[in-house]
């Protein structure tokens, strides 16, 4: 049983791995696109919908360099609550924290491009009742890409 619960771990933390990496592939290629993070939590929403027993708690776009630090240049989501005004949503789905890195003004051209990172905040389920642990834990998962040039 202990090790059934270890893998359905595991195979949660590379899925919510495996979206972060997805969104973040997705925003360098969206680039300056004014819906880019509209395309992003899709695609990361697309890519979490195999994990089990975890909840994303918030999904972050923001401006970073090759060391993946979060600048203060990042738009905030957390998923949609029944009390959320459909209005204020983004893709239906998701609601703005905060949006300090507003798409059109991300740099995809020339030597000088933006990196974009990609960080999804869960709480993971732990299923192994260890001792007496028995609840969630907050993790997160960082990805991080260089804009594509525009075409």
């Amino acid at each position: 049983m202990l090790l059934r619960a270890r893998m359905a771990s595991r195979d949660s933390e590379l899925a919510v791995s495996s979206a972060t990496r997805e969104a973040a592939r997705v925003g360098g290629a969206v680039g300056d696109r004014a819906s880019g993070d509209c395309i992003i939590l899709e695609a990361a929403a697309g890519a979490l919908n195999s994990i089990s027993g975890n909840q994303v708690s918030q999904l972050w776009v923001f401006k970073t360099d090759t060391t993946g630090a979060v600048t203060s240049f990042a738009n905030k989501y957390r998923p949609s609550q029944p009390t959320d005004n459909p209005a204020s949503l983004i893709c239906g789905t998701w609601f703005p924290i905060s949006r300090t890195w507003i798409e059109t003004t991300r740099d995809n051209d020339g030597t000088t491009r933006d990196w974009l990172g990609v960080r999804v905040m869960y709480d993971h389920a732990w299923k192994t009742g260890f001792l007496w642990w028995d609840g969630a834990a907050p993790w997160r998962e960082d990805a991080v890409m260089h804009l594509e040039p525009s075409i």
